[in-house]
């Protein structure tokens, strides 16, 4: 391309390029970006990978700073955390969508700056179970916004959407992006995306013990094989230690 077009016009198109890859990874059409690595400067070393996820002791940093933070951020970040809902999904959510009696969150739609629609395959449409302590901060939330309702009074923007700011103002897919740079930035903490807290989830999940179609099936992945080819260096670990419980087991 260089001996074509000049720097700034390749630099332009491999711009579109990443953004496209990225946005399929996302969308989970790819399981990775294998071109990440790829950029186009002047010096010959290239950046170091980033990782998209958060480690254990990270997460402790990340949610103790969230709770420093404007509620609903807190709410974002805890809820993408524990749920490893995508922010399409997140932000779509209506109160309906929420049985505090049997804790569990129905996600049958996403919402982006084109609107809403239903997940992108019928495996992305999925009841998920939720833990006490996400139930317990929902609650608490949804009472944060009745009480913002009455001191708002005729300012409160009345919606549809479970998510919202303050004054009832509904969350746009780029705002769920800056909330989780506003944290990361305060933890001081390196970069991740709000995809970043669905890997950090399943990752957690297959930490903790969590069997890999439970994961996928949480995820609303098409199939198991692309859970597996996205957190195959977690299921390898965890396969190896298995086979030494089992020699251990029948030695014994």
């Amino acid at each position: 391309l260089t001996e074509n077009y000049s720097l700034g016009t390749v630099k332009a198109i491999h711009s579109i390029f990443c953004i496209a890859i990225n946005k399929a990874v996302e969308l989970e059409m790819l399981t990775y970006n294998k071109y990440r690595n790829i950029s186009i400067k002047k010096e010959k070393d290239l950046s170091e990978r980033k990782i998209n996820y958060l480690t254990r002791d990270e997460v402790t940093i990340f949610m103790d700073t969230a709770k420093q933070c404007p509620f609903y951020q807190y709410i974002v970040a805890i809820t993408l955390l524990r749920t490893g809902m995508r922010k399409g999904e997140l932000i779509a959510l209506h109160w309906d969508d929420i049985n505090f009696k049997d804790k569990t969150i129905s996600i049958t739609k996403t919402r982006s700056s084109h609107g809403v629609k239903p997940p992108k395959t019928k495996r992305s449409m999925r009841t998920i179970s939720i833990d006490d302590t996400l139930v317990t901060e929902l609650k608490k939330y949804q009472t944060w916004q009745k009480r913002n309702k009455l001191k708002y009074g005729a300012n409160y923007i009345e919606q549809e959407y479970m998510i919202t700011q303050a004054n009832g103002k509904a969350l746009s897919e780029f705002r769920i992006n800056d909330i989780m740079k506003a944290i990361t930035n305060k933890a001081k903490l390196h970069h991740i995306s709000p995809h970043g807290l669905r890997h950090t989830h399943a990752i957690m999940l297959l930490e903790s013990g969590a069997d890999i179609k439970f994961v996928s099936d949480r995820l609303g992945h098409t199939n198991i094989k692309m859970t597996a080819d996205v957190y195959l260096h977690i299921t390898k670990k965890y396969e190896s230690e298995n086979i030494t419980k089992l020699d251990r087991y029948l030695s014994n």
